[in-house]
């Protein structure tokens, strides 16, 4: 189920420009930093990159439930091993990662940095994937938003379509404080005496 889930998340991901999941902004991200930009090119112009995704996505499957069923007593062995244990050995890789990507120590510090936000946003219980649909579509949205305001001023705010979705954006924040309230006040009303 788990990798059933990569082929119908590549859909947006290729056709729109959208990540279906976390795993698909991460390919989007990279993606951009390679100059290829998702959307309707890729199903015209990148066609061949576009096939070449979808076989290695059919191939993977086939090899992943060939493997799973081969080794799957080991493979659940692996999630006994204590974090203690794991964690040193994937900090060490990452760490050399970040510092092999450029060699610069500002690349480790950052790692770090980054990587204390991460534990204080698990920790937090933040949800992770804005942030990274943030830093994966913030450039794109930062240059069509300019290219918006070079064509058309602030007027663009005013067009049907963009108040459309701020008002179904400004709802999907809000619904989910307002269904809570409504439902205290069912709750409240029903525990009260008569």
């Amino acid at each position: 189920m788990n990798n059933a889930k990569e082929g119908a998340g590549l859909i947006p991901t290729l056709g729109f420009g959208i990540p279906g999941s976390a795993s698909m902004a991460i390919l989007l991200g990279a993606f951009l930093i390679t100059g290829i930009t998702p959307g309707p090119e890729m199903l015209t112009t990148h066609l061949d990159l576009t096939f070449s995704m979808v076989w290695a996505i059919v191939v993977s499957n086939v090899i992943t439930v060939a493997g799973c069923f081969l080794f799957i007593r080991q493979l659940a062995k692996v999630t006994f091993v204590r974090g203690s244990i794991l964690v040193p050995p994937l900090v060490i890789l990452v760490s050399l990662g970040a510092y092999t990507a450029r060699n610069t120590l500002f690349d480790l510090v950052l790692m770090i940095l980054f990587g204390v936000f991460g534990w204080a946003a698990t920790r937090g219980r933040w949800p992770l994937a804005p942030l990274l649909l943030g830093l994966v579509l913030g450039r794109s949205a930062e240059r069509n938003f300019f290219i918006s305001y070079s064509f058309f001023g602030w007027h663009w705010l005013y067009r049907p379509a963009v108040i459309v979705l701020a008002v179904v954006i400004i709802s999907a924040l809000f619904w989910p404080m307002i269904a809570a309230r409504r439902r205290a006040i069912v709750l409240n009303s029903v525990n009260v005496p008569p």
